[in-house]
């Protein structure tokens, strides 16, 4: 089979579940100049870099932003570290643009390498591995800072999607009064099998303190769109208000007890910074 976005945590477990011989992972965007193809089928690669492909440090913000080094040139990534994927934009590796021009241009790295070429972000970050290798790590945007340290929540959505009973997730961050950076919280579809006391101690010992969710939302499904992406935007307003929760059960990670509900009379306390995360 071929497709886009496979779940590295259920490929080969989905693989041999159903006796698929081979899985074709692919990656590209309609106005983007980068195409990649994982047609050797190695789980979770997106695929291997080609010739105007590069993988630039990012910027530790979460954001999009490239590294630059004293010069003012991009850092290339080596093997084993996180980076932008980017494309170098040639006559036949075009960016043909946007519509609105300002959104074209803040998507070119101007003069990179300090050679004059230029490259698109694709505002993704990767790992890059031996042979030119690389693998989706998270959509830049949806990173968040928490604690000094940079979430990338779609790790965190990997790991506790392994927990028996989470059917899937989705990871965000949350802004809290009287803190800096944004709280990790997650939205889980879970099975009749899961175990919300055993799903705490999991999360204690799988993710360090600043990646734990520390709210936790569950509901019967998870909204996505029409390429099977999960809607982040809806849950980040309702953040972790008990009123805007539509009967959603709500918890907040103690740091002795593990989950507990959150109801109103927490949620003040935080609210009012009575509680230190």
């Amino acid at each position: 089979i071929l497709g886009a976005g496979l779940r590295p945590e259920i490929w080969t477990d989905f693989q041999e579940r159903f006796g698929i011989p081979k899985i074709v992972e692919f990656y590209g965007a309609t106005e983007g100049n980068v195409g990649l193809v994982n047609i050797d089928g190695i789980p979770g690669m997106m695929g291997r870099l080609q010739r105007d492909h590069d993988v630039f440090l990012a910027e530790a913000t979460g954001e999009a932003t490239i590294k630059r080094d004293a010069n003012g040139h991009a850092i290339k990534a080596k093997a084993g570290e996180k980076g932008i994927l980017v494309g170098k934009i040639t006559k036949l590796n075009r960016f043909e643009g946007y519509l609105d021009k300002e959104k074209s241009e803040e998507k070119i790295i101007r003069n990179a390498l300090g050679d004059g070429a230029d490259y698109f972000n694709t505002g993704d970050l990767v790992q890059l591995h031996e042979r030119r290798w690389v693998s989706f790590v998270d959509r830049l945007g949806d990173t968040f800072r928490w604690k000094g340290e940079n979430v990338a929540t779609n790790e965190v959505q990997e790991i506790l999607n392994q927990y028996p009973g989470v059917q899937e997730s989705t990871v965000f961050g949350v802004e809290v009064p009287h803190t800096d950076g944004r709280a990790g919280m997650a939205a889980l579809a879970v099975g009749d099998d899961f175990d919300l006391s055993g799903f705490g101690e999991y999360v204690k010992s799988e993710l360090p303190a600043y990646s734990r969710p520390l709210f936790l939302r569950l509901q019967r499904e998870l909204k996505i769109t029409a390429t099977f992406k999960h809607i982040k935007t809806d849950l980040r307003e309702d953040g972790f208000d008990p009123a805007r929760m539509g009967g959603d059960p709500l918890y907040f990670l103690d740091a002795e007890t593990g989950y507990r509900p959150l109801d109103d009379a927490l949620y003040q306390e935080l609210m009012e910074g009575k509680i230190r995360l």
